[in-house]
């Protein structure tokens, strides 16, 4: 049965990736996209995003000779964070690709 201080956790990591998705709107919602001062960069972007990464771990229990107590794993599992930068390559007129490079930021542990 998951603690209080669990429960808080995840209300709080629930509400700062709210907030910061919100404050991410925001300021996209307030730049022009067309206005650019150099022209190469106009196919230039960034990314960002938040996700919930659910730890998952396969193991067997043993019993540990010096205490006699039973081992097991446990994944424990948090929110993240997504970056990323991308470029605009187009094709035709109706075709691009969009290379891009993202890094996934996140607080994952095992516990024993």
């Amino acid at each position: 049965m998951p603690s209080s201080r669990t429960n808080v956790w995840k209300k709080t990591n629930i509400v700062l990736m709210l907030v910061f998705l919100y404050g991410a709107n925001q300021t996209l919602l307030a730049q022009d996209s067309t206005s650019v001062a150099k022209h190469s960069a106009k196919d230039f972007g960034l990314m960002f995003g938040a996700s919930w990464v659910q730890v998952q771990v396969g193991s067997t229990d043993y019993v540990n000779p010096s205490t006699q107590q039973v081992v097991t794993a446990s994944g424990t599992s948090q929110g993240g964070l997504s970056i990323g930068m991308f470029y605009n390559v187009a094709l035709t007129p109706k075709w691009m690709i969009r290379p891009s490079v993202e890094a996934h930021l996140t607080n994952t542990s095992v516990r024993y």
